[in-house]
């Protein structure tokens, strides 16, 4: 199995997020090959005796984003390039904001009988909350695009974990980059347009599974998980540690027991309760208002 990372720009929360990913799967011998499709490959020299660095340049990026200028879009490409460059084996996607902290068996067993993977099904689309979710339900639903129709039992899967058996992976990538390019067409907002385009493709076959049971994804709680890793990474220089040393030190230690979502609560959201918390008072007479 192949596992598939990417890590752009010049954030270094988004590169050690990704090397502490990596080390996590280093434990594994599931995991035949690691890649990781990178515009900053220095940042990953020390791992070179374990992880294929894949380079790519702004240009390339540029190009990645297609006519609609969708950032996201690269996401699709990176994985794209990724494929090409191996050539064989199940694909296992992960975004750098994740860990291995269970047995992968039952997922390289799942892909090999056909299934494919995301990380967790969010909710159906046109019941999900938020703006955003409703603008995307009603510029969407009921429509077709490339051959699938997005109706009552679209879901919106979590696209931090992708998984495709060896023998759909290329003509299931050129189907959701197609799919993707259709839906930024529109006038849907184009925050979540490939996670939604991978959702409905993998989905199709009705064989689309959760990796969440193995695979944990932080995306709801980075800075605990920043901090965290960046004391890790920052400890393991000192020490002078090798990338062995780092993969003993977490398989001995254990994933930390740090949330993966913290709710937060915007100024809006808090002003609205209050706000009908007055009313509802004002309205039950208690405060004597008359």
């Amino acid at each position: 199995m192949n596992l598939i990372l990417i890590a752009f720009g010049e954030k270094i929360e988004n590169h050690y997020q990704a090397v502490y990913s990596i080390l996590t799967f280093l434990s594994s011998a599931i995991i035949e090959r690691i890649i990781i499709v990178t515009d900053n490959p220095d940042m990953y020299e020390f791992l070179e005796d374990h992880v294929i660095v894949s380079a790519v340049d702004s240009n390339t990026m540029e190009s990645w984003r297609g006519r609609s200028d969708f950032f996201w879009r690269i996401k699709i490409k990176a994985i794209e390039q990724a494929v090409n460059l191996v050539d064989s084996g199940h694909v296992l996607y992960v975004d750098s904001d994740t860990f291995l902290y269970s047995d992968l068996t039952e997922i390289r067993d799942g892909l090999a009988s056909g299934k494919t993977y995301m990380h967790v099904c969010e909710h159906v689309l046109h019941q999900a909350p938020g703006r955003t979710m409703r603008k995307m339900w009603k510029t969407l639903g009921g429509n077709e695009y490339f051959g699938f129709k997005i109706g009552n039992n679209t879901e919106m899967w979590n696209a931090g974990v992708i998984g495709i058996p060896a023998h759909k992976a290329s003509e299931i990538l050129s189907k959701v980059l197609v799919l993707c390019d259709r839906l930024c067409e529109t006038d849907a907002p184009n925050r979540l347009l490939e996670q939604l385009a991978f959702s409905i493709v993998l989905s199709s076959d009705g064989c689309l599974s959760a990796s969440s049971h193995c695979i944990g994804h932080y995306w709801g709680n980075k800075p605990e998980w920043n901090k965290y890793i960046s004391i890790f990474l920052v400890a393991s220089k000192l020490k002078k540690n090798s990338v062995v040393d780092d993969v003993a030190v977490i398989t001995e230690q254990g994933i930390p027991n740090i949330p993966l979502y913290i709710k937060k609560h915007n100024l809006a959201d808090i002003l609205r309760r209050v706000a009908a918390r007055i009313d509802s008072v004002y309205r039950s007479g208690k405060a004597g208002w008359r």
